[in-house]
């Protein structure tokens, strides 16, 4: 929970740097106008200035693409891999950590959305389609899903996946990134739990009906020897 909290805070960061980002560019654009007017009345500078709002733009541009990268590289290092959904283009891009911990190899495997469609448990698809529309309707600000993943070997693998549109520029790209958590263990353990608790309330069921059909009197006293139960036939 604290690694999770930890990358969330991560996450939130560089978003305020990316947004940061967005910022200055949409300053230096509207300077570049302002120039613009400027140039009509000074045309022989008109070529230098160019150069020299261009070369600032794609500084910035280059700023922001290293703060993508790096988010990247920070997600795939603090799980077990990340996954970005392009929403224009629709692309999907899975991390290979994550085709690992499944048990594919690079050339058995193609991101594509069909593809993990068909891959994840088809009781949790609608549910898992359902929450990424809203993070794009605007209707929640995080993506927080638990589903069932097949791996290779054909058995099904529990995974914790967050995500967050971490993109939403003039070009009108979207970028909706996140990462996983394989969660197997977790599920197995609250499995086992819910089953032994089934299995403690049958064991329980059925000594309360033979302490109740016992002929014997049974009574059952407190340290106190004060009587706190007994069965019909004590009573």
């Amino acid at each position: 929970i604290r690694q999770n909290d930890e990358l969330e805070r991560r996450v939130e960061q560089r978003t305020v740097e990316v947004q940061k980002a967005n910022a200055v560019l949409e300053e230096q654009k509207e300077q570049i106008v302002l120039q613009n007017v400027e140039l009509e009345k000074h045309r022989h500078h008109l070529l230098e200035l160019v150069r020299e709002r261009t070369k600032n733009l794609e500084h910035a541009h280059q700023m922001l693409q290293a703060s993508h990268q790096r988010l990247i590289n920070m997600l795939d290092a603090s799980s077990e891999g990340f996954w970005e959904f392009n929403v224009n283009t629709r692309e999907i891009l899975f991390s290979s950590k994550f085709w690992d911990r499944l048990g594919y190899l690079p050339h058995e495997i193609e991101n594509e959305a069909s593809l993990i469609s068909s891959l994840i448990h088809p009781d949790d698809l609608h549910r898992i389609n359902s929450s990424i529309r809203d993070c794009l309707n605007n209707k929640r600000q995080l993506f927080k899903e638990e589903y069932r993943i097949r791996a290779k070997g054909g058995f099904y693998q529990w995974y914790l996946s967050r995500g967050k549109i971490m993109e939403n520029g003039k070009d009108g790209v979207l970028l909706f990134v996140g990462t996983h958590t394989d969660i197997t263990q977790q599920k197995i353990a609250e499995q086992q739990l819910v089953e032994d608790e089934r299995i403690l309330r049958a064991s329980e069921l059925r000594w309360r009906s033979l302490y109740e059909q016992a002929a014997e009197a049974i009574v059952l006293l407190d340290d106190n020897a004060d009587i706190i139960d007994y069965n019909s036939s004590a009573r």
